[in-house]
């Protein structure tokens, strides 16, 4: 049950970084900057489950008095079992399924679905620069695409079929990729 509070905090977090992100920061044109705010909201996300507020909200006292009058207020409910005799032992095994249960096993079983995907699209990346030529252009080294292709990058990789682009365009998109 921890866990799937966890996943269920730092799910939240992802969703309310992911919003602060598309609200305020899309348009940005400083690259590197948003690579570093992307990590750091991803690390604060995983993070902030982990932080101990109760010893904060023990100290404040206005918290505590909140909790202590809510507790006086409420009636007091006892749910006895099935019988209604309470001094009445009851034995009962508990049921071996659970909704965190099986949340949990879809959620793993969704994650290792995206992590074969990532794979299997690494994979497709790799294949594509064992099977290119290489070539320098404008000093930059480049890998030959033999499809309509539009340029992509991937990490300091360049993929480009530079028969699609005159020299403008050719040192645009490289200058572009190399950012």
């Amino acid at each position: 049950m921890e866990t799937l509070i966890y996943l269920l905090k730092v799910n939240v977090a992802v969703a309310l970084c992911c919003f602060i992100y598309r609200a305020f920061y899309r348009k940005d044109t400083f690259f590197s900057m948003r690579r570093f705010l992307l990590q750091g909201m991803l690390i604060l996300s995983v993070l902030y489950p982990l932080i101990d507020v109760s010893h904060w909200m023990m100290s404040n006292t206005a918290m505590t008095d909140m909790a202590v009058s809510y507790r006086n207020m409420l009636p007091e409910i006892v749910i006895y079992p099935s019988g209604g005799i309470a001094s009445e032992a009851v034995s009962f095994a508990a049921p071996s399924y659970s909704f965190p249960v099986y949340f949990l096993w879809v959620y793993f079983a969704v994650t290792c679905i995206l992590l074969l995907r990532v794979f299997f699209r690494l994979m497709q990346i790799v294949w594509l620069r064992l099977h290119c030529e290489p070539l320098i252009i404008e000093g930059v080294r480049v890998w030959r695409l033999n499809t309509d292709t539009t340029p992509f990058s991937f990490f300091s990789w360049v993929f480009i079929n530079p028969d699609l682009h005159d020299d403008n365009e050719l040192h645009e998109v490289l200058s572009h990729e190399m950012v």
